[in-house]
């Protein structure tokens, strides 16, 4: 049985893109963080933070690397995948075990920014330097209490106008997301090393290691 799961949050760091035997890879950690009502101060206050290892293959690996950038708010859909790497040699093994979402469809959530949507697939995107992101993590405090702004009418405009936008995408690359709020807070760094050779192990909701 396959486990399909949605979730959405916000990147942690810039998605790190490569090209593993010429299939593009596109990898990046997304924190959904959970909002609760606290009912003695009638204010919506942030929960607990899950990390989540996005994995994105192929085309949409290429459109994902030059569309989404660090603090991007995005929903997933995709299947759980759980493996397991040896760090250590073949008579000591250290097991590192991977729990991991193969995305099928990566969204940018437009509850939160806006974006322009370029059909087709984006060129070849630089690949990334090997090693850990060092980016503190985007995650913007009271997104689900935050209400929809309200439209000015002035009698004379055609439509709202929308804000400026903060980021654009290269020329003929993917999408651009533009972020209407600029919020920091948290920690996280995205922890992209080699998956090497796919095995899978026990289950596990998270990275941990067992000697």
């Amino acid at each position: 049985m396959t486990d399909f799961v949605t979730i959405k949050g916000n990147l942690g760091a810039a998605p790190k893109y490569s090209a593993k035997n010429g299939v593009p890879i596109t990898r990046f950690n997304v924190g959904s963080t959970e909002r609760r009502f606290n009912r003695s101060t009638r204010e919506w206050e942030d929960g607990h933070t899950n990390w989540h290892r996005i994995v994105v293959f192929r085309d949409q690996a290429k459109n994902a690397a030059v569309s989404l950038a660090k603090g991007s708010a995005v929903v997933i859909h995709g299947r759980i995948r759980n493996r397991r790497i040896n760090q250590g040699t073949e008579a000591e093994p250290k097991w590192l075990y991977l729990s991991e979402i193969e995305a099928d469809h990566v969204g940018v959530d437009l509850n939160w920014g806006f974006v322009n949507y370029f059909h087709g697939v984006a060129a070849e995107p630089p690949q990334s330097e090997s090693g850990l992101r060092s980016e503190s993590a985007v995650i913007p405090a009271g997104q689900d209490s935050r209400e929809p702004a309200e439209e000015e009418d002035d009698g004379d405009a055609a439509g709202p106008i929308p804000p400026q936008r903060e980021t654009d995408a290269s020329p003929g690359w993917g999408s651009s997301f533009g972020s209407l709020t600029d919020t920091d807070g948290g920690n996280g760094a995205v922890d992209d090393s080699d998956p090497g050779t796919d095995e899978t192990g026990e289950q596990s909701n998270g990275v941990q290691q067992a000697a």
